[in-house]
């Protein structure tokens, strides 16, 4: 043993700290060297154990020990209290607060060393070294002494050299503020009078600079303020001259160490605060890990447990804590617990399985890893648990799908095999035997190739290499195997390539499927496609099968539907362009949709006619016969039947009603042309009788004579007869036409502003006119009816709400299909036609009012005799015009009527001549011959009455013989054309046969165009339409007989 050796075995080392590892570290080091080591965890322990007793030859102090830090202790260590540690060695450990600053503020309070934790042996050797030999003393510090007084100045200077200070002086406030940012004194010694400042604002100065200077402030000023201003404003001490040397310097060290503690103090604080926010991190990171964290001890304790643990056992954290892991997993794994603790407290780490149970009993698979760690200065551990549930349950499944996948390859009713790269077989299953008939140990030895039909060889190896590329992974597809028995068989075969990790195809598995028999079938029903194909495509229509939804969805199509819609199969089939439901006409698919509805529900077939829309657009008439397609269990699995074009027979069909109904409609004419026109006949005479007889009593009464209002009513309620009786005559089409060419536009633009005030007055009447109308030839007053009926049936239409009348003329082609949709179509020619149109915004007409809109009386007026239309319809017949007809229930009707184009000038209407007052006078014989008796006697006294002789006759016999007997002295004729024994017609031929030149006026109840027509003589000179009165009848006879007027 050699004498270091020797030595240290006599020393004793007091070790104060509260980590166990490094007190382990400590004695194991200095305990080898020789020295005895006593062990604290706390100061205050080591304290008491050295009171009265040997001083320890170096004392080891942690600097965070708890209760009384390092920093602390070692103060009181060098403090009187403790006289006889003066002189031991004091060496202070950290490892929290380290480097030069910490050094020095353990160095300044009294220790002889500093050591940073953790440490290597060798070098705490060499601090224990160095502190028992008193190496490390406090460095030499700065002093600056400040004072203007030289004897004083000197004094003060050599006091601190003598104390071991490097000592700076100056003698001026100014020499003192460049010496001080000069050398950085760690004392100042200052005389508040100097000769160019105060010792305060020097002051102010040093402790601006953030200095850690001490400042001794000297002053013979003895007022109690200034030392109070002076240590306010920072000044450490405030000493009064003169001063002893001793207590100077004592004060300065005093100073020095107090100024040390403060930083002590804020260095601690620094370091609490920095282990806090350490803690809050680690509590922060603790809770924001996303497994679940706890800490136990060596029996499974339960110290600390993070949220995420304690959410996923299903219990508050406060409930865990202090339970064993042990009760918290499942009965099996409770052992294993305390095993695997110890199995980490021994080794430092652990890595196990197990299972968790939560508080409502469900399992968690759990992977622990568990690790050695200090907690709150004793070992603990820390087991992170990571959630592997899914990953044990997928494990699980993977297990059984493997036993299945086993079941499966076995027990297959579809051959398997797995082969090589190479395609030799690897594995087969018992189906792929029966398949091919070859044993499994026949197949194993075997390469896919063998069993290849030849033919199909050659696309087979194209087909694997490709695959082998990595062109497809999946493949589906049709070949041919050779059995053993040399029969040749279909398969459909999948595929599907195994790659390894470097994704080199690995092996295959195949799928195969025998459809041999499928495939006869197929062939079989392609045959009988083909057939029933080659039948469909030849017959005129097409055959479908759709889908039982309200489209109509069509799975199948024949080769016919491009003829009967326009569109190819491809278009029509699952609706790809169009359904069939919407090729169907809007106004058929209800009926059409609920007639299958029908057959559906009855499951019986039907039957059904309704228009077809084409792509072209063109309207097509189509007969279907369908039926329902049902499974055995009679649920319905489809439609089918056939549609066949019946437009043509159809068309006939409708040509035929169409013709028919005219037939009907112009037999109706007849019959009340017949009927009205005998009615208006005698009317009219009787009406002749009553106004003739009016206006020749109106000519004998004086003006303001009592009676004559009374004729007057009665005389306007005859015109309003005469009205009346030309109304049914225009509907028979035997009214009076005079017919001129006329403007339509001017026409109506004159009815329009006449019957303004007639119409209702919500109705606004808005009028446009075609520039550059073509004229028409028609009778204007005629016109004026039809014009004044229409406008005031559109006024009736709207009853008592506001709407608007519109008016609108203009000219257009009519062609024979625009024309067959028109009333009166009695073989119009195509051509230009004018016309007149009027709307209104009324409330229209439903389809039945519309079928008997123009028949006679009928009306839906209250007040109306239903003759308007009936009128109308008349004169445009009369007219050779055509009218059509639109009507919506709530939006209103339009009515338009149509007029051949003339090519003639329009003619100005001739100017009316005056009234009875200024009547024409007349003279001579007139023969007037007629079987009316009340019609022959007013006519008489209406001619007498303008200065002619009248001679009578009651029929054309008659008439004849008073003409033969008078013929060289009648001036004209008024004959009547309808008269027994001899009508008109013979009469004035054999006027005429008597005498050439005889003016004769014809007179009738009907209109002159159906007049003269039955009239089979020439050379009339006049006509009058009965009812007339005796202004016409004068007019006429002014027109024949003066010399000046032009011939009718």
């Amino acid at each position: 043993m050699d004498q270091d050796q020797e030595e240290r075995e006599h020393f004793t080392a007091v070790v104060v700290s509260n980590d166990p590892d490094q007190i382990r570290s400590i004695t194991a080091t200095l305990g080898s060297d020789g020295f005895k080591i006593i062990s604290f965890t706390h100061a205050e322990e080591a304290l008491k154990y050295m009171e009265g007793k040997p001083s320890p030859s170096i004392i080891i102090a942690n600097l965070h020990i708890p209760g009384i830090d390092g920093w602390r202790f070692c103060r009181l260590i060098r403090s009187s209290d403790y006289p006889h540690l003066q002189q031991t060695a004091l060496l202070i450990v950290s490892d929290t607060v380290t480097g030069d600053y910490a050094r020095q503020i353990s160095i300044e309070l009294g220790a002889n060393g500093f050591l940073a934790s953790p440490f290597q042996p060798e070098e705490l050797r060499t601090h224990v070294r160095a502190a028992m030999e008193k190496m490390s003393v406090p460095p030499s510090l700065n002093v600056l002494v400040v004072e203007d007084t030289q004897t004083q100045s000197r004094l003060l200077v050599a006091l601190f050299k003598a104390r071991g200070y490097t000592v700076f002086s100056a003698s001026t406030g100014a020499e003192a503020i460049q010496q001080f940012h000069r050398v950085h004194p760690d004392i100042v010694v200052l005389d508040y009078h100097l000769p160019d400042t105060h010792g305060d604002q020097l002051l102010a100065e040093f402790k601006s600079s953030q200095s850690s200077a001490v400042v001794i402030m000297l002053t013979i000023d003895k007022t109690p303020d200034l030392a109070t201003r002076c240590i306010s404003l920072g000044a450490d001490a405030m000493l009064r001259k003169p001063v002893d040397s001793d207590s100077l310097v004592a004060a300065c060290e005093m100073a020095r160490r107090e100024q040390t503690l403060l930083r002590v103090k804020d260095l601690l604080e620094l370091r609490n605060r920095e282990l806090k926010d350490s803690e809050e991190r680690f509590r922060s990171l603790f809770e924001s890990i996303p497994e679940s964290v706890l800490v136990h001890d060596a029996e499974g304790r339960i110290l600390l447990m993070n949220e995420v643990c304690a959410r996923r056992l299903e219990w508050p954290v406060h409930h865990l804590i202090g339970r064993k892991l042990n009760e918290l997993v499942a009965q099996e794994f409770a052992p294993r617990i305390e095993t695997n603790v110890r199995h980490t407290f021994s080794g430092g780490f652990s890595l196990f399985e197990t299972t968790f149970m939560t508080r409502s009993g469900r399992p968690i698979r759990a992977e622990v890893s568990e690790r050695l760690i200090d907690y709150d200065g004793q070992k603990a551990i820390l087991s992170i648990s990571r959630d592997i549930t899914a990953r044990h349950s997928a494990e699980e499944a993977l297990r059984q799908s493997e036993a299945r996948f086993r079941n499966y390859f076995e027990l297959s009713l579809v051959g398997i095999a797995i082969t090589s790269s190479d395609l030799r077989c690897l594995e087969v299953n018992d189906k792929l035997c029966d398949i091919l008939g070859y044993s499994r140990e026949e197949l194993l030895q075997m390469t896919w190739t063998e069993i290849t039909h030849p033919s199909d060889l050659n696309d087979e190896l194209v087909h694997y290499s490709n695959l082998s590329d990595g062109e497809k992974q999946d493949d589906i597809r049709e070949k041919r195997f050779l059995r053993k028995d040399g029969q040749v068989i279909s398969v459909r075969i999948s595929t599907r390539w195994i790659r390894g990790q470097d994704d080199a195809p690995d092996y295959i598995i195949a799928v195969v499927e025998d459809i041999t028999d499928r495939k006869h079938a197929e062939q079989a029903l392609m045959d009988s496609q083909r057939t029933l194909s080659t039948l469909l495509s030849n017959l005129p229509g097409m055959a479908y099968r759709h889908r039982k939804d309200p489209l109509r969805t069509l799975e199948f199509a024949s080769e016919g539907c491009m003829d009967l819609t326009g569109y190819t199969a491809e278009d029509l089939l699952l609706n790809k362009r169009t359904s069939f439901h919407e090729l169907i006409h809007p106004d058929d698919r209800n009926r059409v949709h609920q007639t299958i509805n029908e057959s559906i529900a009855a499951s019986k077939p039907y039957l059904l006619v309704y228009r077809l829309l084409a792509a072209s657009g063109r309207i097509k008439w189509v007969s279907e016969h369908g039926r329902l397609v049902v499974d055995p269990n009679t649920n319905i699995q489809a439609l089918e039947g056939f549609i066949t074009d019946i437009t043509e027979q159809k068309t006939a069909e409708l040509e035929k009603k169409k013709i028919e109904a005219q037939i009907q409609h112009a037999q109706k004419l007849e019959s009340l042309g017949v009927l009205t026109g005998g009615l208006a006949h005698d009317f009219n005479n009787l009406l002749v009788g009553i106004l003739g007889n009016i206006d020749l009593a109106l000519l004998d009464l004086p003006a303001l004579a009592p009676g004559r209002q009374r004729l007057e009513d009665i005389k306007t309620a005859g015109v309003h007869a005469t009205e009346l009786i030309k109304q049914m005559l225009a509907y028979s089409g035997k009214g009076q036409f005079a017919v001129t060419t006329l403007d339509l536009n001017d026409l109506v633009r004159e009815m329009s502003h006449l019957l303004q005030a007639s119409i209702s007055k919500k109705a606004i009447l808005r009028a446009s006119f075609a520039d550059n109308l073509p004229p028409i030839e028609a009778d204007a007053v005629q016109m004026r009816q039809v014009v004044m009926n229409l406008i005031i049936n559109a006024s009736d239409a709207l009853d008592e709400h506001s709407g608007v009348i519109t008016l609108n003329t203009g000219v257009m082609e009519a062609d024979r299909n625009y024309l067959t949709e028109t009333y009166l179509d009695d073989n119009l020619p195509e051509g230009y036609y004018a016309y007149l149109e009027v709307t209104d915004s009324g409330c229209g007409m439903t389809k039945e009012t519309m079928t008997r809109l123009f028949d006679p009386f009928f009306t839906t007026k209250t007040k109306g005799r239903g003759l308007g239309l009936s009128a109308v319809l008349g004169i445009i017949r009369g007219h050779r015009g055509a009218i059509k007809v639109y009507s919506e229930i709530g939006k209103g009707t339009s009515f338009k009527v149509l007029f051949p184009c003339s090519n003639q000038a329009v003619k100005t209407p001739r100017k009316k001549s005056a009234g009875l007052a200024s009547m024409w006078k007349g003279a001579g014989i007139v023969l007037v011959v007629d079987d009316e008796d009340s019609v022959r006697s007013v006519t008489k006294m209406m001619l007498e009455k303008a200065g002619f002789k009248v001679l009578t006759a009651s029929d054309g016999r008659e008439g004849v013989d008073v003409f033969t007997q008078n013929s060289d002295k009648i001036s004209a004729v008024l004959l009547d054309m309808t008269m027994p024994h001899m009508d008109g017609n013979e009469a004035f031929q054999e006027m005429r046969r008597i005498r050439a030149d005889i003016p004769v006026i014809l007179s009738s109840g009907y209109n002159e165009q159906d007049a003269i027509m039955h009239f089979a003589a020439d050379g009339l000179a006049g006509f009058i339409q009965k009812p007339f009165q005796m202004k016409g009848l004068l007019d006429v006879f002014q027109a024949v007989l003066s010399p000046k007027a032009p011939a009718s």
